[in-house]
């Protein structure tokens, strides 16, 4: 997503629009796929000395289960995503962050760049938010991805899923206490 600096008006622009697949690189990880393009919705507003971008990206992302090493597919909808760019240096800044969602941040944002004290020129002709998106997605995803909170997973002996059918393998014995079977309890006098 390139947001060319020209076309930002003083008073923010909207975007809306999707990302395909391929522009949103997640490596080579075997256990997360994305199943088609991300979609945002953006406004952005060129200040004083910045770039700031506020809005939603969302997306179906498709997990590969922990348990039960099924994949299955997540949603992502409407993850909050805020950037903020120093037009001056190229740098970055950090992100403006507001409650109350994406009015409140529209206000925080014009209200920075209204009282900002001193004019930069911008050096920048645009600026590439994929990585931001990107970044974004990523962070949504599980920690420990799971199909469904009552997964079964796999048997550790034979390894069938056990959400298809039941094995006929028995629980392995539990041993934990084995050795104190011989020992006896001394008696209080």
């Amino acid at each position: 997503m390139l947001i060319v600096l020209n076309d930002v008006a003083e008073e923010g622009r909207d975007y809306e629009g999707e990302e395909p697949v391929a522009l949103i690189d997640l490596g080579e990880a075997d256990n997360v796929k994305l199943e088609e393009s991300v979609s945002y919705r953006l406004w952005a507003i060129r200040g004083i000395g910045g770039l700031h971008v506020t809005g939603t990206v969302s997306g179906n992302v498709s997990f590969r289960c922990s348990r039960c090493d099924e994949w299955y597919t997540q949603s992502v909808e409407d993850r909050e995503f805020s950037s903020s760019w120093d037009l001056a240096d190229d740098g970055r800044t950090p992100p403006v962050r507001a409650e109350g969602g994406l009015e409140s941040i529209k206000k925080k944002v014009k209200k920075a760049a209204k009282s900002a004290d001193s004019a930069k020129p911008a050096s920048l002709e645009s600026v590439d938010l994929t990585e931001d998106i990107r970044e974004s997605i990523i962070l949504a995803f599980p920690h420990y991805p799971v199909c469904k909170p009552e997964c079964k997973g796999l048997c550790p002996q034979c390894g069938e899923n056990l959400n298809r059918q039941t094995c006929s393998c028995q629980p392995p014995a539990d041993d934990r206490w084995a050795g104190l079977e011989g020992l006896k309890l001394k008696e209080k006098p």
